[in-house]
């Protein structure tokens, strides 16, 4: 979650939003608590977690090309001046 609230306050990120992402991780806090889901749960969930991870892969994406376009101050310079 640190690591979260640092890419969150260095990026300005609209979907996924930081409520979408808290809430899938409360829902499956363990593998204990999956297991113990009914399947309309466990399939909300899926479908909870597919939405943050193309949401994920689209940031990671543009801040790729941050990178590149800014090589000399790197990863987590480009990210503290935003």
């Amino acid at each position: 979650m640190q690591e979260l609230e640092l890419i969150l306050s260095a990026v300005d990120v609209t979907s996924p939003s930081k409520d979408e992402i808290h809430t899938l991780i409360g829902n499956a806090a363990s593998l204990r608590a999956l297991s113990e889901q009914n399947e309309g749960s466990v399939r909300n969930l899926e479908s909870q977690w597919h939405k943050i991870y193309i949401g994920w892969h689209a940031i990671l994406g543009q801040l790729k090309v941050q990178v590149q376009s800014e090589p000399a101050k790197g990863f987590f310079g480009g990210l503290a001046k935003k």
